[in-house]
């Protein structure tokens, strides 16, 4: 009996310590929500001038911790330096949109949103470009998901990732890959979404020809694609691969044409025979 009760006291306890835990999250909410209230009471209070001059000068709500979200290639220090916010910067008096510009000058980041968390945190979240091929244009360029070309390789820097070439001068001008080069996006997509021997890690080259597709260069083989339903094709390759490689014709073909034809495609050995 006595073992009975000393497991329901501890389990009332373990109860007891959860409650008042989910009580103290209710209180900082609502202190927050409180303080929040307190500012715009301050305001009328003592006239909208004089109210924001006492609140925005207040040590009360001074900058105390900068929270950072959402990053992997930037570190909490680089973005808080990109911040330039001065030592005991008051949270009321600063510009949140101007910090969100300075921000987006990072060639890293894609967007950032920056709030206030009363009284004294700064919230921080920024969405960074995702870097998936190297376009080869005048120098190398790192192109994101959604084709936009956001940095230049900088000179000694190696990236594994598929390069892109063939693609018009203007590519720079407009700082993103062109209608025809964003098939290409959707073949790398289709790449990193599942192991294959299509996949992106495998991928050396893809080089845009203009209104016919792209060619892949994948080991010592040549891959073309049309330019229409890329996603067709690309199921095509992977079975076309896997029956090169099973039947020890690796190394020996020079070139695949996916478009040859309506579930149809012909490899080219090095010797010049063609084979269906």
């Amino acid at each position: 009996m006595k073992v009975r009760q000393s497991s329901k006291v501890l389990a009332k306890g373990a109860k007891g310590a959860r409650r008042g835990k989910a009580r103290v999250r209710r209180l900082s909410a609502l202190a927050g929500r409180m303080i929040g209230l307190a500012v715009v009471l301050a305001l009328v209070a003592g006239g909208a001038y004089g109210g924001w001059r006492l609140l925005s000068s207040s040590d009360y709500l001074s900058v105390k911790e900068i929270k950072v979200t959402g990053t992997s290639r930037l570190s909490e220090k680089e973005v808080v330096e990109s911040l330039g916010i001065p030592p005991g910067a008051n949270l009321l008096s600063l510009d949140l949109d101007e910090l969100e510009r300075r921000l987006v000058t990072n060639p890293w980041v894609r967007g950032a949103i920056v709030k206030r968390k009363w009284p004294g945190t700064l919230s921080v979240h920024l969405k960074e470009h995702r870097p998936v091929a190297v376009a080869k244009l005048d120098g190398s360029y790192l192109v994101d998901s959604e084709g936009t070309l956001f940095t230049k390789v900088g000179e000694g820097e190696k990236w594994r990732l598929p390069v892109i070439t063939g693609l018009p001068s203007s590519t720079k001008v407009e700082g993103r890959l062109p209608d025809d080069a964003m098939k290409v996006v959707r073949l790398l997509k289709l790449s990193s979404k599942r192991p294959s021997t299509l996949g992106t890690g495998n991928i050396r080259e893809i080089k845009v020809v203009d209104g016919k597709g792209f060619l892949v260069y994948i080991d010592s083989m040549e891959l073309r694609f049309g330019p229409d339903d890329i996603e067709h094709q690309f199921s095509r390759a992977e079975k076309v691969l896997y029956h090169i490689y099973r039947s020890g014709l690796k190394g020996k073909v020079a070139k695949v044409d996916l478009a040859y034809g309506e579930d149809m495609a012909w490899a080219k050995l090095k010797g010049g025979k063609r084979v269906q």
